[in-house]
């Protein structure tokens, strides 16, 4: 343990030395490198794996009503007992709105069972997916149709080792016992475990001996994870090199916080020749129910030679270091909505031949919004749509950065990616295409 938090404080020392403070009027523009975005190291880590079952859950009770033998019966009050356990404000508005279009209808059996069915339906849409229509009764004589809702509840949140941290448990899923089961709470709570490199957490909703409650059962949370890569590839040839190296080390829990960590070293493999490029990135994510907390830094360096008659070289030199808070919320198991905050540090240095050109820096607050709705298929595939907004918060006496989205403008990114599948003489193929706006 001591060993593995001395590496942790050590890649962050290591990260946050590269940073500077320098005082020049004077900006060039830099020579152009590929950035990674934040953004972009996330969506690698996340691990799409599907480790939310739900097992064995008791089915819904068979309701029998009680009607007036007469062909049509008005109605002309609703009443919902327990509606209020449900916290979801999308539910009361939909419940709201089918309560008003059954008021003052004639309504027949049939009717009346296909809008009770309706009322399931919002409740399992909305993430309620252990709760259900329980009694119903029907008054004629006085109108007055009565619903009794059954609440699903979580007995107990358990684990099957017992070695487990407890706090790992409350820290990633946010619900306790005793709380009214929403299964989008647990995809929450499993979001922060896949986030983690290799993570095998399971998480099962179990049926409990007493009704209308279940238990949460998890697997493996407290073991650590390691994932590693070294890739070999010539995609910036035509400016740098022939060759480029990469390596990926990608730690998970090595702190015991849920956390992930993850180091990426980029360099341009012959140091002989005049041009090329080397890329330190960093990046330490700790998750907390629907709270992200990030430490993103770089440090990217690259020389040019200024002409093929001389020997200068033109050397760049850019860094950062952010800190950002992230909020996702859930309003539907289509869509995904987050809002962030924080503030970064950047630096970016331009010499020939030790001739310093230019050197500035800038401290810059930032808030973030984004929206992802994703689609799914009939016949199989997907549709992710994925709408970003960045607008950085100025600084008076702030230098101007050669990054646009650190000069306090705006910036919209809008994301579409797909997987179409379509047959061909019986064979199946897909087409996944991808589109990205700015």
């Amino acid at each position: 343990m001591r060993i593995e938090l001395s590496i942790l404080i050590y890649c962050i020392l290591w990260c946050c030395a590269f940073f500077s403070v320098a005082n020049e009027s004077h900006i060039d523009p830099p020579v152009p490198v590929d950035l990674p975005t934040e953004t972009q190291l996330r969506d690698q880590l996340l691990q799409q794996n599907d480790n939310v079952s739900l097992v064995n859950l008791a089915p819904q009770n068979k309701r029998e009503f009680i009607t007036p033998s007469v062909h049509c019966f008005s109605i002309k009050q609703v009443k919902l007992h327990h509606l209020d356990e449900f916290s979801s404000p999308s539910l009361q508005r939909q419940v709201a709105k089918w309560q008003a279009e059954l008021v003052g209808h004639c309504q027949s059996q049939a009717l009346l069972e296909q809008d009770i069915n309706i009322l399931n339906a919002l409740l399992y849409d909305a993430g309620y997916v252990t709760s259900e229509v329980g009694k119903v009764d029907l008054y004629a004589d006085d109108e007055v149709l009565d619903i009794t809702l059954n609440v699903g509840r979580v007995q107990d949140i358990v684990s099957e080792a017992p070695t487990d941290k407890r706090y790992l448990i409350s820290q990633a899923v946010p619900v306790k016992k005793g709380d009214v089961l929403n299964v989008k709470d647990i995809e929450q709570g499993a979001d922060n475990f896949r986030s983690r490199p290799n993570s095998n957490v399971k998480i099962q909703i179990e049926p409990s001996s007493k009704e209308h409650e279940s238990i949460i059962s998890l697997s493996q949370v407290g073991k650590r994870t390691m994932a590693g890569s070294v890739s070999i590839d010539n995609k910036e040839q035509k400016i740098y090199g022939d060759l480029f190296g990469t390596t990926r080390l990608s730690f998970g829990n090595l702190a015991q916080l849920n956390d992930t960590l993850m180091v990426i070293l980029s360099s341009q493999l012959d140091t002989l020749k005049s041009r090329g490029i080397k890329k330190q990135i960093f990046l330490w994510q700790v998750p907390y129910h629907y709270w992200r907390a990030t430490l993103f830094g770089y440090d990217i360096g690259s020389k040019m030679r200024v002409s093929e008659t001389t020997k200068e070289l033109q050397k760049t030199r850019q860094q950062l270091l952010s800190f950002e808070i992230q909020r996702q919320f859930r309003p539907s198991t289509q869509r995904t909505v987050t809002l962030s905050g924080g503030i970064q540090y950047y630096t970016y240095r331009n010499e020939v031949s030790g001739y310093r050109l230019s050197v500035h820096e800038r401290r810059s607050p930032y808030v973030n919004a984004g929206i992802e709705q994703n689609y799914r298929f009939m016949r199989g595939g997907y549709l992710n749509a994925k709408l970003h907004y960045k607008q950085s918060v100025y600084i008076p006496g702030a230098r101007l950065s050669p990054i646009d989205s650190l000069n306090g403008v705006p910036i919209f990114n809008l994301n579409f990616d797909a997987l179409i599948p379509f047959k061909i003489t019986s064979q199946q193929f897909f087409y996944q295409p991808e589109m990205i706006f700015q």
